[in-house]
């Protein structure tokens, strides 16, 4: 009798600690990396020596159409969060505008996880002292995603400066 009771415990048990599992919450989609290869150009925007800051965006078009719509973004227009399934879509990475060389931007990776995107970068800048080119640099990573199918997407930028990498930005956008 003892020991039907302790059997019928334990039984009880391990199906409630079953059934937290089966109701537990679901898991995100694992994060796959991306066979791209990103532009990456220190003179982006060829003689632009306009201020302006760190950017992450998303832009529609080819590079040279990159180029512009990116102009556009830094004079105040507002970067767009619609595009249709039939255009070819692009993140960006920006640095911003230096008055020297010596600032390096590289893309270690570019992940998906479902509807999100994941980008890892690394911001260098030059060493106090160091010798560098006396020019305007806007260091920029185009970074090609193609054409998407409608649905509503995220994309995280993780930037590593020094030795500490953390999240720097995060966009959302619409494919209709």
């Amino acid at each position: 009798m003892v020991l039907y009771r302790i059997s019928a415990g334990f039984a009880v048990v391990v199906l409630l600690f079953l059934l937290a599992g089966c109701v537990s919450q679901p898991r995100g989609e694992e994060p796959v990396a991306l066979d791209v290869e990103p532009v990456v150009d220190y003179y982006f925007l060829g003689g632009y020596t306009g201020k302006a800051g760190e950017g992450f965006y998303v832009i529609a078009g080819e590079v040279s159409e990159v180029k512009e719509e990116l102009k556009k973004i830094l004079a105040g227009e507002p970067a767009g969060t619609k595009f249709s399934r039939d255009e070819s879509l692009n993140l960006v990475v920006f640095r911003g505008v230096f008055p020297t060389g010596g600032y390096g931007i590289e893309i270690s990776s570019v992940e998906r996880a479902g509807n999100n995107f994941i980008v890892r970068a690394t911001f260098t800048d030059p060493e106090k002292g160091a010798i560098v080119t006396q020019a305007f640099t806007q260091p920029t990573a185009v970074i090609p995603l193609g054409k998407l199918p409608p649905g509503t997407y995220s994309a995280e930028l993780y930037v590593k400066r020094g030795g500490e990498e953390k999240l720097d930005k995060r966009i959302e956008f619409v494919v209709e």
